[in-house]
């Protein structure tokens, strides 16, 4: 039940905690990480470290850093190192990459 301060202020009780917490459904994040084997219209195909080519969409408002730096999409090149984080089968909105 909420409370009402001397203010007149509604204060909502402080959220469960514990067995008593709200469940929130799991995050599925996946980490691909490899060289950069082609660069398409917002997509890489990586040469994942096992030898398997995976191709990663990218969102066109993720958040590239080459080399520690902002960059853009336009600014990867085959034969680059990267690392995409996306979450499930959503397009990657994070992309890691450094030089040849």
């Amino acid at each position: 039940m909420a409370r009402v301060c001397r203010s007149g202020h509604v204060r909502e009780p402080a959220p469960p905690c514990g067995d008593r917490a709200p469940r929130h459904p799991p995050y599925d994040y996946r980490v691909d990480q490899g060289r950069i084997k082609q660069v398409g219209v917002f997509t890489l195909v990586l040469r994942e470290l096992d030898g398997t080519d995976v191709t990663i969409n990218i969102s066109p408002t993720a958040r590239i850093k080459l080399s520690g730096k902002n960059a853009s999409f336009v600014q990867l090149r085959k034969g680059m190192m990267a690392t995409t984080i996306h979450d499930g089968d959503k397009p990657a909105d994070q992309v890691y990459a450094t030089g040849k």
